[in-house]
């Protein structure tokens, strides 16, 4: 097959699936009339940016310059016990750095169904986006520990699947919830070599046990299985269990976990703490995490607080974790964050985030320092159109492998619009 037979097929998959999911526009619609409520929105977002080192490359790539305006569309149909809604998105994408046309589409379909004690909701998704070079995705798995992704290069992902989940108890002094999912990873032209295309499908089990009208304890049962093209399948397994006792500034925690994984199991124990203050909150944790595939012992915890100002807000946090990456390997990452969001003017406001995240590979003792910092300003320009200003610095310093360094830039104009038929 030639590349060009390839990008042709992808398009031709790309506009299948998204075609797919607005065919089901019309039953949603119908179910809206039937039900006598639906919500139509629409949004346009353009964007013009320009990059220094998009790559985060050591020896820098040079520069790119691009034009995208995003279109999204999506329709929501809710009644007292059931809700249906779709989502679309695409990007039109001109400049430097090739992928020009109709690029990231996105759709998104969900069903919920609401009972006296219960609820059931199933959705599907298909997402297309850029890898980033900036920073570390985090995502939180089934047993709510932190999932750390590590992201350099550049490329394309896309992700399309599904979940299903089964609330019970909601009301009641026990209950608990039942999930599955399934997602596909696929990536297209990434330098990454740690980005494999792969599939994960996950189950968990979540119980939760009121003890008293202030004390709740709760037990997580979780396990995946990632399958990487060309590799061994990886299995995770992880019980976490835990206590909440609610006070009048706030609410102490205990939490236990296990997680069973291919080079080894670790085990960790966390106390926490959260008070509630005047204008703001204040949370910390602290814990130990020991593992069969490292000796010794790692401190873990965590601190966050938020402040609201007279006309905005700041926040920091700080955390010291042991948790998994994309390919399922231990990571020990330390992050500290700070934001300030500020209010300058009646329609004009302003953002600064200061992002520090260090990442060791728990076996390799390999470290990736990451630093961003972002600052942009907001300004409206009607009741309905929006306009942002900002500028980004970012490091990267990586073992074995040196410091890259990269500066963007860009503008934006958006506006949603909102109908209701």
């Amino acid at each position: 097959m030639t590349p060009k037979d390839a990008h042709w097929r992808r398009n031709a998959r790309r506009i299948a699936l998204v075609a797919g999911f607005v065919a089901m526009i019309p039953a949603i619609a119908t179910q809206a009339q039937e039900a006598g409520g639906v919500v139509l929105t629409l949004g346009v977002d353009q964007r013009f940016q320009w990059k220094e080192n998009p790559s985060l490359s050591v020896v820098s790539t040079g520069q790119e310059a691009t034009s995208r305006t995003r279109l999204t569309f999506g329709v929501v149909s809710q009644t007292r016990t059931q809700r249906l809604a779709l989502s679309a998105s695409g990007t039109l994408a001109a400049g430097d750095g090739g992928g020009n046309g109709f690029v990231l589409p996105g759709a998104d379909l969900s069903y919920q169904l609401d009972g006296a004690s219960s609820s059931f909701a199933v959705s599907a998704f298909l997402r297309e986006s850029d890898v980033s070079t900036s920073d570390f995705a985090a995502d939180f798995g089934l047993d709510g520990l932190p999932v750390l992704t590590l992201i350099k290069g550049t490329g394309t992902e896309q992700r399309r699947g599904g979940t299903v989940r089964l609330e019970f108890g909601k009301d009641a002094p026990f209950g608990g919830d039942l999930s599955l999912g399934l997602t596909q990873r696929d990536y297209t032209g990434t330098t990454d070599p740690d980005l494999i295309d792969n599939r994960r499908v996950t189950a968990g089990l979540s119980l939760r046990f009121a003890l008293t009208e202030v004390t709740t304890a709760t037990a997580k049962l979780s396990a995946s299985e990632l399958k990487e093209v060309g590799l061994p399948a990886k299995r995770t397994e992880s019980l976490a269990l835990g206590l909440e006792h609610a006070l009048s500034n706030g609410t102490v925690t205990l939490n236990a976990t296990y997680a069973n994984l291919d080079t080894g199991n670790r085990r960790s124990l966390n106390f926490g703490r959260s008070i509630d203050l005047p204008s703001g909150k204040l949370s910390a944790s602290l814990g130990l995490s020991q593992s069969s595939a490292v000796p010794g012992t790692d401190a873990v915890g965590s601190v966050n607080w938020e402040q609201d100002l007279p006309r905005g807000k700041l926040s920091v946090s700080a955390s010291r974790s042991i948790t998994g990456n994309v390919r399922d390997s231990e990571t020990e990452a330390t992050r500290l964050s700070l934001g300030l969001s500020q209010d300058l003017a009646p329609r004009l406001g302003m953002t600064v985030t200061l992002g520090l995240v260090d990442s060791r590979d728990t076996l390799t003792n390999l470290s990736t320092k990451s630093t961003t910092v972002d600052a942009s300003l907001r300004y409206a320009l009607t009741e309905d159109w929006g306009m942002n200003f900002g500028a980004s610095h970012s490091v990267r310093d990586e073992d074995g492998v040196g410091t890259a360094n990269s500066n963007s830039v860009f503008l934006s104009l958006k506006r949603n619009f909102e109908f209701r038929p």
